[in-house]
């Protein structure tokens, strides 16, 4: 995979949960993936994993074809050789698999909407298509399996992302009632969280504009936004800073930086929102989902595949004036907010890690007969 620990984010949290379950289970798990910082060490042991890092430090699309090339190696010498190898969002590490002679046992999951549109057209497709045919591939939802079936590809498994319900649940009274305190977030005030990187593709700037005109209102509220920049292009950080304060909001939002533990931003939070314009299965969402939290998020954003059925609010589409109406809705009726939180708790049983292990468990099985 492209980032792991102790790099943060959605792609690392699940490959993390997935590889201790296996642990656990007694597998052999070894992560693979870049070495992004010159201070992180080529190899160690994080919590049970082995970790691999290759290729030079940085970001970069030479570094990542760099570290394509050394992963082939690496693959290619690896005594005992892999069962399986699990390519996590890393199109390029296809072809080092097939390199070392690892194509049929290599899955490829797939985790953003729109992915295989960018990666499976003209030459990149004709170049890509007897190492894509030769493996095989997992979407973490029917949407994006559909997508990649339109592309050309088949036999898509649908695996869906996965939860530590362990970890992520409803908050007692007195958790809620320290974690908003310690946000400061006053009894009376609604919480709207997000929890992610401030990347552009987030859509964050429509949040906080949806925020600023409900605050406009006189809603009493305040905006917990728990991330910050990646050191990549799309970081939009300073300009969510700059918006916040043009809007006149800057005293009722806070902006908490990266945070080892989000738990206590869901714990505190009214609704958790998400308006992202490109995103898989986001594990914001199943968090907050797990921890009783009411959600919003458009179809954009996941919303459609993982709040359906009631579990939670799903706005038409991105506009600040919608995203608007959700929150009034949320802010006006506290009812709701709890029915919504345990429905969408009810939901996040369904991807508890244990049975999304049991699923890559029997494709595992397939794939290394």
């Amino acid at each position: 995979m492209p980032d792991f620990e102790p790099s943060v984010g959605g792609t690392t949290t699940q490959v993390a949960l997935l590889g201790r379950n296996l642990r656990h289970r007694g597998r052999e798990v070894v992560v693979v993936t870049r070495r992004r910082r010159p201070e992180w060490p080529r190899r160690e042991r994080l919590g049970g994993l082995e970790i691999v890092r290759l290729g030079p430090t940085g970001r970069s699309a030479v570094g990542d074809k760099a570290a394509a090339v050394a992963l082939a190696g690496w693959l290619a010498t690896r005594r005992p050789r892999p069962g399986v190898v699990q390519m996590t969002m890393w199109v390029d590490g296809l072809a080092a698999a097939a390199a070392a002679g690892l194509a049929s046992r290599t899955i490829h999951v797939w985790g953003v909407a729109g992915e295989a549109q960018d990666v499976l057209r003209g030459w990149r497709a004709r170049a890509r298509a007897p190492v894509l045919r030769r493996s095989r591939h997992v979407a973490l939802s029917r949407p994006l399996r559909d997508e990649l079936v339109a592309a050309g590809l088949q036999d898509v498994a649908v695996v869906p992302i996965a939860v530590d319900r362990a970890r992520y649940r409803p908050p007692s009274e007195a958790e809620r009632a320290e974690a908003r305190q310690a946000a400061g977030v006053a009894e009376d005030e609604l919480a709207v969280a997000y929890a992610g990187h401030l990347r552009s593709l987030k859509r964050l700037d429509l949040l906080v504009d949806a925020f600023a005109r409900l605050v406009g209102e006189g809603t009493r509220a305040r905006l917990l936004l728990a991330g910050g920049d990646r050191g990549a292009p799309d970081d939009v950080g300073d300009e969510l800073r700059a918006q916040v304060e043009r809007l006149g909001v800057a005293r009722q939002v806070a902006f908490l930086g990266v945070l080892d533990d989000p738990r206590p931003v869901l714990w505190a939070a009214d609704a958790v929102v998400l308006p992202s314009s490109r995103e898989g299965m986001p594990n914001v969402l199943l968090e907050a989902m797990a921890c009783g939290v009411a959600c919003v998020a458009p179809p954009s954003a996941g919303g459609e595949e993982l709040l359906g059925g009631g579990a939670g609010l799903v706005p038409s589409s991105n506009d600040p004036a919608e995203l608007l109406d959700a929150l009034r809705r949320l802010a006006a009726d506290p009812g709701e907010r709890r029915a919504l939180g345990v429905r969408g708790a009810e939901q996040a049983a369904a991807h508890d890690v244990a049975l999304v292990a049991d699923a890559y468990e029997r494709l595992y099985a397939e794939v290394a007969r």
